[in-house]
């Protein structure tokens, strides 16, 4: 046979998760990143511990990054994506760009590989494009991702108008998920978690605040998700099931205005609001349909590419396997377990060579 060498393309959670477990496997590694680090966006997630730990996986990602820059099986090039590709399982070629360090200087490079694993993750819903929330335009609406970077980088919130620490918090649930006018019909399933999980974050650290989480249906995912929202609960965090349909305010002001419905009168009103947090969901990244074209891989009818059913690891392509969200919406767990199973069906694509 070929090679015995496997090329992951991608280096995110699920990306590294392959990557270590093959190499302590003895498989030969090479993970193609098109970024500059590793990790993937798990590097920009805040720890959610508050008087303990929320089970939110990204200690755990932040130690298989490290894992997978130290470990001498993997080799790791950054800055880097794949232009051609031929060949068959156990004896695949990839021809990839890559940067050298120089500044906008570029190498083409040939790897050799018996298996192909594609990890390349997702991207964030653009909040710009629900253009009645005001993200882009009002300088206190900001993402659940802008909270988690403040929260990793600086441990604390403030709000972008004028620096001070807000204390009426609205959270609105599924912007770019379960959205058919969007073409966003599918659930991402990490927006109710880590929703919640900043939500008792915020709490923890302004004991005074008053949050409200505005939610078209709160999926229950995970097996610890019915704690976790009793939890919230308890904190005296509050949940109104009703999704706004505007915000209305001045980009400067500190004051949000939030049009939505009160669940006791069914009355539309206005609530006031110095910090909209917006829970966007998944979708496939910018670079998909290149990738799938270039694979031949199917994609699903949202564009993430499309397993032999619902969790599967095996592509439409002998020798090419998926893993991570690039099939489709998992948290960090779920990624890190697909990542196994990706693992398994590689191990068993060579054992059948033997």
């Amino acid at each position: 046979m070929g090679s015995k060498e496997v090329v992951i393309i991608g280096g995110g959670i699920a990306g590294i998760n392959v990557a270590i477990t093959l190499a302590d496997a003895g498989f030969a590694v090479h993970v193609i990143e098109r970024e500059t680090q590793l990790g993937g966006h798990a590097v920009n997630f805040a720890c959610k511990a508050t008087e303990k730990c929320n089970k939110c996986l990204v200690c755990l990602a932040d130690e298989d990054t490290l894992k997978a820059y130290q470990h001498p099986k993997i080799k790791v090039w950054m800055g880097s994506k794949v232009v051609s590709f031929s060949g068959k399982p156990g004896d695949f070629e990839l021809r990839i760009s890559h940067t050298t360090g120089k500044e906008s200087s570029f190498e083409e490079l040939t790897l050799k590989a018996g298996a192909i694993v594609i990890a390349t993750g997702y991207t964030f819903f653009n909040a710009e494009e629900k253009k009645e929330y005001g993200y882009g335009k009002y300088k206190n609406v900001i993402t659940a991702i802008d909270l988690e970077r403040a929260f990793r980088v600086d441990g604390k919130i403030r709000r972008l108008t004028d620096g001070a620490i807000p204390k009426k918090i609205a959270f609105f649930q599924c912007v770019g998920s379960r959205d058919e006018s969007i073409g966003r019909g599918y659930c991402s399933k990490v927006c109710c978690p880590y929703a919640l999980r900043l939500s008792k974050l915020i709490k923890s650290e302004i004991p005074d605040s008053n949050i409200t989480i505005f939610y078209m249906d709160i999926q229950p995912t995970g097996k610890d998700f019915s704690g976790l929202r009793k939890s919230c609960e308890e904190m005296g965090i509050k949940f109104a099931r009703n999704l706004p349909s505007k915000v209305y305010g001045y980009s400067d002001s500190g004051v949000l205005h939030v049009k939505c419905l009160d669940n006791e009168t069914g009355e539309v009103v206005q609530r006031e609001f110095d910090l909209v947090v917006l829970s966007v969901g998944m979708s496939p990244r910018d670079d998909a349909k290149f990738l799938a074209d270039l694979f031949g891989i199917d994609q699903d009818e949202y564009g993430f590419y499309k397993g032999r059913d619902y969790f599967s690891n095996l592509s439409n392509v002998p020798g090419v396997f998926l893993a991570g969200t690039c099939q489709g919406p998992k948290d960090i767990g779920e990624s890190m377990v697909h990542g196994k199973a990706a693992v398994a069906e590689v191990t068993k694509m060579f054992a059948s060579f033997s």
